[in-house]
């Protein structure tokens, strides 16, 4: 269960209040209270039990003094009979009374004392009331101060730590451009926002890379992917997605190849990566088809790429296809270059017997008539030679 720091302070202050008011009203009120009564009790009881012995006296006395009235036979000593006899009732009573009025008078000075010692009691519970009162005064200013040092700042430090992990980067701690103080807060705010700076400029310079990486391997003519050892397709070029007709949301090379949901068969279909990760073989070539088009061969050159520990397969896909068309254009551009170069060499010749034909006529047969043998075989020579040329 999450309890933020603010809730701990308030709870602690609290309890830590509650316990030490119950501690002095359970010191003061109840063991020296409950002390206290309990020894005026005992006084006011040791005293009633003295004016009870007292009464008793008197009338022990007064009883005895009737006896010996009554009887003058009893002897006794003549003190003890002076002692008796002398005393009258007034005098005892006087005593009596005398003795009574010290015994309240005693007993006054200790309710006195006792509410005297219960008022100091009342006094220091005041006393320890205001010290309570500038206890939670002080305990609420250093919260304050806790609150304004500590919590603050580590509530925007969690504030900007749910931001990161929410994906922005851009997020910062706020600061005070020129504090005329810092701690260690400020220190740790400041070393948090450079670690922030440097992680997004890192992840900047990594894209940047990847979209270098990437728009290099996408300048390669032929298909380019990477696959792990769990058939996961780790980087791919256009061509290759071009080649299986999919898009970059297949992330298994037998899902993208082949419309599979599992891998390959081994027995059906030569896959370079068992070969390379089971085998141990180095350089693979084989022909395969893909889903995509059937009729298309596709020549697949594969070798491991061993990076940190792991064994990559690096596979460059090739559509014989068009190989096989340009190579059948090229046998064609050939043939018509060798048809034009033997056509213009043989025109050269032929030209030449023309010429050559023509002088013979000319200078010998021009004066003879058609119906010479000679010039007629020349002259069929010669529309021959023209009718060649035009060939």
């Amino acid at each position: 269960m999450f309890i933020s720091l603010n809730k701990k302070f308030i709870y602690s202050i609290i309890s830590f209040f509650l316990i030490t008011a119950f501690l002095f009203i359970y010191t003061f009120f109840i063991i020296y209270g409950v002390r206290y009564q309990e020894e005026l009790k005992a006084n006011i009881s040791r005293n009633q039990q003295y004016i009870d012995i007292l009464n008793e006296n008197s009338t022990l006395r007064r009883e005895i003094r009737q006896i010996i009235e009554n009887n003058h036979q009893i002897a006794i000593s003549s003190f003890l009979k002076k002692e008796i006899l002398s005393e009258s009732e007034t005098k005892e009573k006087n005593q009596l009374q005398t003795t009574l009025s010290k015994e309240k008078k005693r007993i006054e000075e200790q309710i006195k004392s006792y509410e005297a010692r219960y008022s100091t009691i009342k006094e220091g519970f005041r006393i320890v009331s205001a010290s309570s009162i500038l206890i939670i005064l002080a305990v609420t200013f250093l919260w304050f101060l806790m609150r304004r040092w500590v919590l603050t700042p580590l509530e925007k430090i969690t504030s900007v730590s749910n931001k990161i992990s929410q994906g922005n980067l851009s997020c910062r701690i706020q600061q005070e451009t020129h504090p005329f103080f810092s701690d260690e807060i400020d220190i740790l705010s400041n070393t948090f926002n450079n670690m922030l700076e440097n992680m997004e400029n890192n992840i900047k310079e990594i894209k940047e890379k990847e979209r270098f990486l990437q728009s290099l391997i996408d300048g390669i003519p032929d298909g380019l992917r990477v696959i792990d050892q769990d058939y996961n397709i780790i980087i791919a070029n256009k061509e290759y997605y071009k080649q299986v007709g999919k898009n970059k949301n297949h992330a298994k090379c037998y899902q993208a190849s082949q419309n599979l949901n599992s891998p390959c068969s081994t027995s059906m279909v030569s896959c370079p990566l068992h070969e390379i990760c089971t085998n141990k073989k180095q350089n693979i070539k084989v022909i395969q088809q893909f889903a995509s088009n059937l009729n298309r061969h596709l020549s697949i050159n594969a070798a491991p790429l061993h990076l940190k520990g792991q064994t990559l397969v690096v596979e460059v896909i090739r559509d014989l296809s068009d190989d096989i068309k340009f190579s059948h254009q090229q046998k064609l551009s050939s043939l018509g270059f060798i048809a034009t170069s033997v056509a213009h060499e043989m025109k050269n010749y032929l030209g030449s017997i023309r010429m050559i034909t023509e002088s013979i006529l000319n200078k010998y047969y021009k004066d003879k008539t058609n119906n010479n043998e000679e010039k007629k075989l020349l002259t069929l020579v010669h529309s021959q030679i023209i009718e060649c040329i035009n060939v």
